[in-house]
């Protein structure tokens, strides 16, 4: 029956649990998810208990076809929002030459319809046209957001951050713009965060914004064949009043004919507590948000495409020192390539517009109001230099693969005892025993444990390297994926079958149960098999 031990677990502590607080859409509002923590595993394995979060969801098994593994290309850029257009000339050059000092060869701007064209007919081009041609002085590759409502195309009159009254208005704008730009710039963005209130008032709309996207694509294709068009722009966001999860966004737009009207899905990770990488640990963090984007892509036939980071960054604000900054956003950076639908890599943003200021919007700067670089710039400037050099943990991986997997759909994150890589068909591990591959279903598991398989998967169960047993069982379609360790795994054998479910935990006594009974745990009375 094995040693009277209680069974692990990672909720058995919720002070391993970490807070997450980032920039949303662009407000000085700020929100923050609940998630397990990166060491809640170890303390709860200690403490013992149940968690009723273990089970994967159960997906489908897909067929395999061999994928060979080589990290994306990286371009990276700045997201300079409308700032740049209302600079003085000399503020302005002395704010692009900080981007070019870098290496660096993208930058992201607005066009603010509302300035452009106050009155229907009119149009005053000349402070856009000095930013894009400093730019291209300077060599840069221009983005290009479409934003804002002039009160007289304007769902809500009067409020430039409401929702165009027409698509096709919108869509008429972009042309427009495409026009003028096709020879100079590369890329255009419709609209900005539209799943939020702040900017698109009245409220979010998915199916409105898809009809601007669908009205404005064509248009702008017709205009200048070569200009990437990207859709989304989307906050990382929990939906609430005026807010919309990304995800559901996204599902939302693709449902109502988005699919095929893009080049590209953009997306805002912000996130000021971790790196992409680590974030992938976390089941609603802005790298696991782009996770599931990609899996709408890929199911509406637009798996193909890339997602853009248009925005990323943090302020040096309150607990956010320039270390914690220039970690962030390089770190990130680097563990972007590492996935294969990446697109470009926008830091926002250039310069501060407040040094000094307690309103955090004015401290995203990479360097300081007085055109003082920060370390985030220093540190940037360094990784161009270099040419974004792949990580030794990436590297590991990319000389062990497992062609069979697919193409790979998180950075490489730190797990105990080893690193995971995740794919579209499974996950790859890097361990102190070797390489191995794990099921989607099963590296789910594996993830929010933080652990690494001990041998690879067969007859539908695999062992992970855990002090006292841990064993994840997974029959998708049948009795599910569910993870069995300590004293219950000791004492499981074949005849009572698979679990059907996770572990539940009443008056101090823990349960799980099998195709054919129970096994239960208490401190007082050890463990017993039921067979029903």
């Amino acid at each position: 029956m094995g040693t009277a031990r209680p069974p692990i677990d990672p909720s058995a502590s919720t002070s391993g649990s970490s807070t997450r607080s980032r920039r949303i859409l662009l407000s000085r509002t700020w929100t923050r998810r609940q998630v397990i923590g990166a060491g809640a595993f170890g303390a709860a394995a200690a403490a013992g208990g149940s968690w009723l979060a273990a089970s994967a969801p159960e997906q489908p098994r897909r067929a395999r076809t061999p994928v060979a593994l080589t990290a994306s290309p990286l371009s990276a850029g700045f997201a300079a929002g409308s700032a740049i257009l209302y600079m003085s000339t000399a503020d302005r050059r002395q704010t692009l030459d900080l981007v070019t000092a870098t290496g660096i060869g993208w930058i992201r701007f607005d066009v603010p319809w509302n300035f452009v064209s106050p009155q229907a007919g009119s149009y005053q081009w000349t402070f856009v046209d000095n930013v894009v041609n400093d730019c291209r002085a300077r060599g840069l590759t221009i983005l290009l957001s479409v934003v804002n409502s002039p009160s007289w195309a304007a769902a809500v009159p009067g409020n430039p951050q409401s929702r165009p009254a027409s698509a096709t208005t919108y869509a008429n704008f972009c042309g427009k713009v495409a026009t003028r730009y096709r020879d100079s710039v590369s890329a255009m963005e419709i609209w900005n965060e539209p799943n939020g209130r702040m900017f698109f008032a009245p409220d979010p709309d998915p199916a409105f914004y898809t009809q601007m996207v669908r009205a404005a694509y064509p248009v702008i294709k017709a205009k200048a064949p070569a200009m990437t068009v990207i859709a989304g722009a989307l906050g990382a966001v929990d939906t609430a009043d005026g807010l919309v999860h990304a995800v559901d966004f996204l599902r939302a737009a693709y449902q109502n004919g988005l699919a095929g009207r893009s080049d590209a899905i953009s997306f805002h990770p912000y996130d000021y507590s971790n790196p992409l990488a680590t974030g992938a640990l976390y089941d609603n963090a802005p790298m696991r948000n782009m996770i599931d984007m990609y899996r709408s892509m890929s199911s509406n036939g637009d798996g193909g495409k890339k997602i853009w980071i248009t925005e990323y960054g943090a302020p040096t604000t309150g607990s956010i020192s320039q270390t914690d900054q220039a970690e962030l956003i390089s770190n990130s950076i680097g563990q972007w390539r590492e996935v294969s639908y990446a697109g470009p890599f926008m830091i926002h943003t250039i310069r501060d517009a407040a040094t000094g200021s307690t309103d955090p919007e004015d401290n995203f700067g990479v360097a300081t109001t007085a055109f003082v670089p920060k370390q985030s710039m220093v540190a940037v400037t360094a990784l161009s230099q270099a040419g974004f050099p792949l990580r030794p943990e990436y590297q590991l991986l990319q000389v062990n693969p497992d062609p069979t997997l697919g193409q790979p759909v998180s950075p490489v994150y730190p797990l105990q005892r080893g690193f995971g890589y995740e794919f579209t068909e499974g996950a790859r591990y890097a361990t102190n025993n070797g390489f191995f591959s794990s099921p989607t279903e099963v590296a789910t598991i594996a993830r929010r444990f933080r652990v690494v398989p001990l041998g690879t998967f067969a007859y539908d169960r695999q062992d992970f390297d855990v002090d006292g047993g841990f064993r994840v069982f997974s029959r998708p379609d049948t009795t599910g994926t569910h993870a069995v360790y300590g004293a219950i795994l000791a004492a499981w054998s074949p005849a009572i079958g698979f679990p059907t479910g996770t572990l539940t935990s009443t008056n101090g006594v823990t349960t799980q149960q099998f195709e054919n009974g129970a096994i239960t745990w208490s401190a007082l009375g050890g463990t017993h098999v039921d067979y029903s």
